[in-house]
């Protein structure tokens, strides 16, 4: 068993999938999230960061940065903030509460964070840390429409070495960490549990700092930005924030007491996502499951009304 316990929002659920899995007599990986007496796999979000903070404070003399961060209750963005506020710190440079914006690692959070800075009419600081590369990209974005440039006005950095930080104009300074990698060695370290029967003792996976024009350290490529690339990108965004509103209704829908609350949250982010029709599958056993995934697949089923 596999478990990415911080991407369930609701910690009875999360509690009671953990007795479950406790009674089974299972071995469980656990991604990210200490569990007594799982195998701990840590994705860890310290030392990359951190080097991009001491590339940023050694080599760019940077000596004010404001922070665009994840969701507070998310163990990633937690730690992120935890390492700039701890790095800052021992350099006694001033970070307050103005000096962060909590986002929710998508483009358009982090545009409205980079908005809520100008607004403020605050001078800019030397940078923009970001959690992740969506927010620095949103960041950026607002950014042009201001006129600043980045990085000669101001530089932006981001996290998670994305396919979009490579391709974006300028790429961005970014901490590369493989999620990828992290699953396939979570099915490697279930898989020996099983067959040897030994418990594996905790892993880290650490990140790695790549530094880009985003901060100052390559030359933007001379790429001509075609309406088919701005065409390209305007849809991966719209993806990812999709993406994002569908697992924001998985998480709340964990928490839900009764089938009519389930209508109403399904109903309330039809609304947001621009979706032609909705089909539910609700099964009780995978016999089930395997035949409704047919007759989905043979187009049976189609038009059917949510509410019966």
């Amino acid at each position: 068993i596999i478990g990415y316990f911080d991407t369930i929002h609701d910690v009875d659920v999360v509690s009671d999938i953990i007795d479950r899995i406790r009674r089974s007599g299972k071995p469980c990986v656990s991604i990210n999230t200490y569990v007594e007496d799982f195998i701990c796999l840590k994705l860890d979000n310290q030392t990359g960061l951190r080097d991009i903070l001491d590339h940023l404070y050694e080599e760019h003399k940077v000596r004010s940065i404001y922070y665009i961060s994840g969701a507070p209750d998310n163990t990633d963005a937690t730690e992120r903030l935890q390492t700039v506020r701890t790095f800052l710190r021992e350099r006694n440079i001033t970070f307050t509460k103005d000096s962060i914006y909590y986002g929710n690692y998508t483009y358009p959070s982090g545009y409205k964070g980079m908005d809520a800075l100008i607004r403020s009419g605050r001078p800019l600081p030397d940078a923009v840390v970001c959690a992740n590369d969506k927010m620095a990209i949103g960041a950026i974005s607002r950014c042009r429409e201001e006129g600043i440039r980045i990085p000669e006005d101001l530089i932006i950095t981001g996290y998670d070495d994305s396919d979009l930080a490579r391709i974006h104009q300028p790429g961005i300074t970014t901490v590369k960490r493989s999620e990828v990698y992290s699953g396939s060695l979570a099915y490697q370290l279930a898989r020996d549990a099983v067959i040897s029967g030994t418990h594996p003792h905790p892993q880290n996976i650490y990140g790695e700092a790549v530094f880009s024009a985003s901060c100052g350290c390559s030359e933007p490529s001379a790429m001509n930005v075609s309406d088919l690339r701005d065409q390209l990108m305007s849809q991966i965004f719209t993806t990812e924030t999709e993406t994002y509103l569908i697992k924001t209704l998985l998480a709340e829908i964990t928490s839900l007491n009764s089938y009519e609350d389930f209508l109403s949250i399904l109903r309330s982010f039809a609304c947001k996502l621009s979706l032609g029709d909705i089909y539910i599958s609700l099964c009780g056993n995978q016999e089930q499951y395997q035949r409704e995934i047919e007759n989905t697949t043979n187009g049976i089923g189609a038009g059917r009304d949510v509410t019966r």
